[in-house]
């Protein structure tokens, strides 16, 4: 039975590059310049991580894309820990 893993995208504002990872599939990150160019990466590196990580045949696997917004890699690296606060 086919499976769907879920595709974060997000662009980084410093750089403009397309950043693509996964919580459903263990270490994917890739970077392009281009839509065409993630899905390309996507195609050629999601069936092996998912077939090497998983276990499961690359043939049976679905791939659902979620476009988010951009954000700062600067800001995402230096934010601070929030802590939660006692009610």
């Amino acid at each position: 039975m086919a499976q769907e893993f879920r595709i974060d995208l997000l662009r980084c504002e410093e750089s403009g590059v397309l950043v693509a990872t996964s919580e459903d599939i263990p270490g994917l990150v890739l970077e392009a310049e281009t839509v065409g160019g993630i899905i390309d990466a996507l195609l050629e590196c999601a069936p092996r991580l998912i077939e090497q990580n998983l276990g499961l045949p690359p043939e049976e696997n679905r791939f659902a894309v979620v476009a988010g917004r951009s954000v700062s890699m600067r800001s995402a690296f230096t934010m601070e820990p929030q802590l939660a606060k006692a009610a």
